[in-house]
């Protein structure tokens, strides 16, 4: 139902509205603005309640890996004035500041210090816009003080992911990343490798869940993996053949495999079911696994 600040109900004035709004004749700024206060939420509404609809209605969006908020979901601060100010005084709206670096630039100064998902799809980013020293400070920021929930990055562009995980990782003045819970990287870099090494190395990772590394994805060494990674539920490693890792060894494998028992899902890509050699009898308990998939010859696998 249609309702005027009176909550009566103004369907024929709402018309009228639209018809002066339609034929340009007054200010079509103050017509829209009027028309968009009547036909939402009014504004008389308790901003927290408001606030909470609004975080609501981009629940939906973050659902998605590298999805991000859609086209135009933040299009409610155009409504009025009244409603872009509850948003900006919302932080849970900022809680994702959108999937390109053209979305990081126009929405982190307004998250505070909310849980952040941070989600990179480079495929549509603007290539003009640069991950610059505001964005590395603001990121930095985020992991010193340990408030980074998620991070979603996948990108073709090699400088970038290595920059962005280098703010990332932890340094002897902040946080060492024990709040973060998510972590898919994809390197798609045509052969020029992202070494993470000196991330996990320094990062702690107490409540990693989800571990996604594919690409051009690079280790100095597998020995990092297993004592930072203990509730994984979900395990990706699909790292491309041509990247100049050294190959995950069995028993590398096998520590972190030991380490997570509640795994759900497990993935293994070409490069990293290791060659056991005949005979061998490790064995490790995945009890609770319910999904498994690997890539690799025949004779590797089995």
């Amino acid at each position: 139902m249609v309702t005027s600040m009176s909550g009566e109900a103004n369907i024929d004035a709402i018309r009228a509205v639209e018809r002066q709004t339609n034929e340009g004749n007054g200010d079509v700024i103050s017509l829209k603005r009027f028309r968009n206060s009547s036909v939402n939420v009014p504004e008389w509404a308790i901003p927290e309640i408001l606030g909470n609809i609004l975080v609501w209605s981009l629940v939906q969006e973050h659902a998605w890996t590298f999805q991000g908020p859609q086209k135009g979901p933040y299009n409610f601060l155009l409504v009025c004035h009244h409603r872009f100010e509850v948003a900006c005084s919302t932080p849970e709206l900022w809680s994702l500041w959108g999937s390109t670096l053209q979305d990081w630039k126009r929405r982190h100064y307004r998250s505070g210090a909310i849980p952040l998902d941070l989600v990179l799809d480079g495929y549509k980013s603007d290539p003009g816009v640069l991950f610059n020293k505001y964005l590395q400070d603001a990121v930095r920021s985020r992991a010193m003080q340990g408030t980074i929930r998620q991070v979603h990055l996948r990108s073709g562009n090699s400088g970038t992911l290595a920059s962005i995980i280098s703010s990332l990782t932890p340094n002897d003045e902040g946080s060492r990343n024990e709040n973060i819970e998510g972590i898919i990287w994809r390197a798609d870099t045509m052969g020029r490798s992202v070494d993470v090494s000196t991330f996990f190395a320094g990062s702690r990772l107490p409540k990693l869940r989800l571990l996604n590394l594919s690409g051009d994805i690079r280790f100095s060494s597998w020995d990092y993996l297993a004592p930072r990674t203990t509730l994984l539920t979900t395990l990706s490693l699909e790292i491309g053949t041509s990247t100049p890792s050294p190959a995950i060894t069995a028993p590398q494998l096998f520590s972190i495999l030991t380490n997570n028992p509640g795994l759900l899902e497990l993935t293994l890509g070409r490069a990293a079911p290791p060659n056991i050699a005949a005979g061998s009898m490790s064995k490790v308990p995945l009890r609770n696994l319910k999904k498994l998939s690997l890539v690799g010859s025949f004779r590797c696998i089995f």
